[in-house]
């Protein structure tokens, strides 16, 4: 399995990013049904205690971000934090991988 090192020191399958990366860019689509779902996504990865709202959480669970039981595994959390450049609304997405 082919592995790339991300922007946070962590490495992960080079497929699970290239996966991870088309579901952020959904959340992020025009058409997307919950527009701070991303922002959403980005703070529950920053910190633990961070609960989405429930129609948030079930959007993030249908794109495979967060599991059945509300956790979001370790490698989306690198994933997703290294794909971030930003605070709060000023957030863009990059991508994860170190150059």
């Amino acid at each position: 399995m082919e592995m790339v090192k991300l922007k946070n020191g962590t490495e992960e399958a080079k497929v699970g990013v290239a996966t991870t990366q088309m579901a952020i860019n959904r959340l992020l689509a025009d058409d997307a049904p919950y527009p701070m779902a991303f922002w959403e996504l980005v703070r529950a990865c920053q910190d633990d205690n961070h609960t989405p709202a429930q129609q948030i959480l079930t959007e993030l669970t249908k794109s495979g971000l967060v599991g059945l039981d509300g956790e979001i595994h370790t490698s989306v959390k690198n994933i997703v934090l290294s794909s971030v450049e930003g605070e709060g609304l000023d957030m863009t997405l990059v991508s994860p991988v170190a150059e």
